[in-house]
């Protein structure tokens, strides 16, 4: 962090300058890409496939579509909420 001088001083943050954000950003990246994906192709071969139209499948498709819009909606303001630290 580096300190900017003008009417009022304040703080910058410079992604690049420490690695460890560039890290930070990397982890959550993947971590969001293999939940979407991963969740994603739950639901599709539940839904695509008559065969698999059981109880206990219907039971796994709302547990992933709910970690995908968990993923989806919830991840990106954690992320924002630990790079502000």
């Amino acid at each position: 962090m580096r300190e900017v001088q003008g009417k009022e001083s304040f703080l910058v943050v410079n992604t690049m300058e420490n690695p460890a954000n560039a890290l930070w950003t990397l982890a959550y990246f993947a971590m969001v890409f293999t939940a979407v994906v991963g969740n994603a192709t739950v639901a599709w071969i539940v839904v695509g496939h008559k065969r698999m139209w059981t109880t206990t499948n219907a039971f796994l498709l709302h547990l992933s579509l709910v970690d995908l819009l968990g993923a989806i909606f919830n991840t990106i303001f954690n992320f924002i909420s630990m790079k502000d630290r």
